[in-house]
């Protein structure tokens, strides 16, 4: 009963999402996986334009999620643009998961016609599973005061002790038209130079590769790129005064020296190449760990 209850609510939510059109929150929507009975009614709803997109990512089966956006504390104030390391940090001393996905957003542009489009978009994210096993979001407070829920697509789960961990091949933009677009043509879809993806090659492209893959994790991987600009509401502690788990240690004490001392040895450039790393900040503030 409860549960039906709660997917008439997401129906409502989707409801009033499409009749106004005008801000695309989600604040409305339950939190959670949505069912599979409301799945096929959900993506109606939610990302029309997005149909020709997902048939070719098969991503018709996969689940989506709502996730809370958390905005107090440490784990509520990652920095923005670095979900991926925002996560790893996290788990290293809390423990759970880091669950690497795709997030969704519905947006309106202006283009320099003056008319107004629709779009949708799709960009690489992750978010935290905790040790109870939700999903919550750490990094999107930066977006939005406003911002209380996303949703988002799981794609794979890792924690240190994986051999694996998952990383983006590209985001993506969805005009009215259906056209597939990588998200840096935004100015050139305002100004209407940018040209879409041709179907047929993003077809054969999606044959051979994903959206996203697998590579195998590197010491570098658990580094502490990100940072966070609050304490633990609990201890009052910032992140680098935070013990790792006992089963963690290994990884996070040999990454922090071993990514030292690249740093020190090579430039930018040649560490990235020797870490291989999908991103390395060009000034980083030194941080001192108990």
């Amino acid at each position: 009963m409860i549960k039906e209850m709660k997917q008439k609510k997401t129906l409502k939510a989707l409801e009033n999402l499409v009749k106004t059109r005008e801000e695309y929150s989600y604040d409305n929507f339950p939190l959670g996986i949505i069912s599979k009975n409301y799945k096929k009614e959900f993506l109606k709803n939610l990302c029309p334009l997005s149909r020709k997109f997902m048939k070719i990512c098969n991503w018709e089966n996969k689940n989506f999620h709502v996730v809370p956006v958390r905005h107090k504390g440490l784990t509520g104030s990652g920095e923005m643009n670095m979900c991926h390391q925002n996560v790893r940090s996290i788990v290293l001393r809390f423990g759970g998961k880091v669950v690497f996905g795709y997030t969704f957003f519905k947006d309106r542009i202006v283009l320099e016609s003056g008319k107004e489009k629709f779009m949708e978009q799709w960009y690489n994210h992750t978010v935290w599973e905790t040790p109870e096993g939700k999903l919550v979001d750490i990094t999107y407070n930066n977006l939005s005061s406003d911002t209380k829920r996303i949703v988002f697509m799981p794609v794979y789960s890792y924690t240190p002790n994986d051999s694996h961990y998952m990383i983006s091949n590209g985001d993506f933009i969805i005009n009215e038209d259906m056209n597939i677009f990588a998200s840096d043509e935004i100015k050139g879809i305002i100004n209407g130079s940018a040209k879409p993806l041709p179907t047929k090659i993003f077809k054969l492209v999606m044959r051979k590769k994903s959206l996203c893959e697998l590579k195998k994790q590197t010491i570098g991987v658990w580094y502490d790129w990100a940072t966070f600009s609050q304490s633990s509401v609990g201890t009052g502690k910032k992140l680098t005064e935070i013990l790792p788990k006992e089963e963690y240690k290994e990884t996070f004490y040999g990454t922090q020296s071993l990514v030292e001392k690249v740093l020190n040895d090579k430039t930018f450039a040649q560490a990235k190449k020797q870490l291989d790393l999908e991103m390395l900040p060009s000034e980083r503030q030194e941080v001192q760990y108990i």
